[in-house]
């Protein structure tokens, strides 16, 4: 997480290198990454990078499906801010191959097929797996991924919320847990399809792309409201945990979007932009954009 900010609040490729580094080779690894089984040891799958889907459901790399699903996240956001720093070239020079074009195909495309291919419950955790697959999506330019995920992302919100915006299981902290897919609609915001294409499934298109007025975004993100203490944090019940600021980075992300004016804000007095590290333009390529130092710490509730 480290590396790729301080990549875009400094313009220095020293942190950058160590982030392309690390995808490079990550992408050298994972379509040669051998599967394990949630079924038991013993069990053997064929490689991702060698199986055509439908991929084994069960099957992991040995972090954990979950975890797993984060990491490819995380890893498409770093790609994206470190995307321009000259990294990617410089290795690719050194050792002869296109290394943008590996981490974007091997890797990203390659694993957001894999994970939108396995069976999908749409538990309280299956908003990190809607932001991986949108993140990496559209990091690797690949189209058919974003109608894939938008579909599952309309699913859950259609079949797992009540109709007040509360998370199906009626804890604060698993819906805040699933709104990770806010990342999701960060990263399909104003999204626009190559020219010519359209989804081989429904025959739909996407022109710019407006999730929070195409989706009830808002309702889900403003459930809690009514839960939150002066202190800015929300109440806890059921199975949950502490999450201090979480919530006002998104309804500062609603506010940005949709103009609201009645949400309590992460930070009072600032520019109410929202808290991403990255901006995306129409095109399938992500770009990143400056972010200020002031604004990292705007997250933080004010005491």
């Amino acid at each position: 997480d480290v590396c790729p900010i301080a990549y875009v609040l400094t313009g220095d490729r020293r942190y950058a290198h160590p982030v392309a580094l690390v995808l490079v080779r990550l992408a050298q690894a994972w379509p040669g990454w051998p599967l394990l089984s949630t079924e038991g040891p013993g069990t053997e799958y064929a490689t991702p990078g060698a199986k055509q889907p439908p991929y084994n459901t069960v099957a992991h790399h040995g972090s954990g499906v979950w975890g797993e699903q984060k990491l490819l996240m995380f890893a498409a956001i770093a790609y994206d801010l470190t995307y321009g720093s000259g990294e990617y070239e410089a290795i690719g020079q050194r050792e002869r191959f296109d290394a943008k074009g590996l981490v974007e195909t091997d890797f990203l495309a390659n694993a957001a097929r894999f994970y939108s291919n396995r069976s999908h419950s749409l538990g309280n955790f299956d908003g990190y797996k809607i932001a991986a697959l949108a993140c990496a999506a559209r990091a690797a330019g690949e189209p058919q991924l974003v109608h894939a995920t938008l579909r599952l992302l309309r699913v859950m919100l259609a079949n797992n919320f009540y109709r007040d915006g509360f998370w199906c299981e009626r804890t604060s902290g698993y819906h805040e847990q699933t709104l990770n897919f806010s990342r999701a609609a960060e990263a399909l915001m104003d999204y626009s399809d190559p020219p010519g294409f359209t989804s081989p499934r429904d025959g739909t298109r996407l022109d710019h792309f407006n999730p929070y007025a195409e989706l009830p975004l808002a309702r889900a993100y403003t459930a809690t409201l009514w839960l939150m203490f002066p202190n800015r944090d929300t109440a806890r019940f059921n199975d949950s945990s502490p999450r201090e600021g979480w919530m006002q980075e998104l309804y500062s992300t609603l506010a940005h979007r949709t103009g609201r004016a009645d949400l309590p804000l992460a930070a009072e007095g600032q520019d109410r932009d929202r808290f991403s590290l990255f901006h995306l333009d129409p095109e399938a390529r992500l770009q990143s954009r400056p972010v200020p130092e002031l604004e990292q710490s705007g997250i933080l509730p004010a005491s």
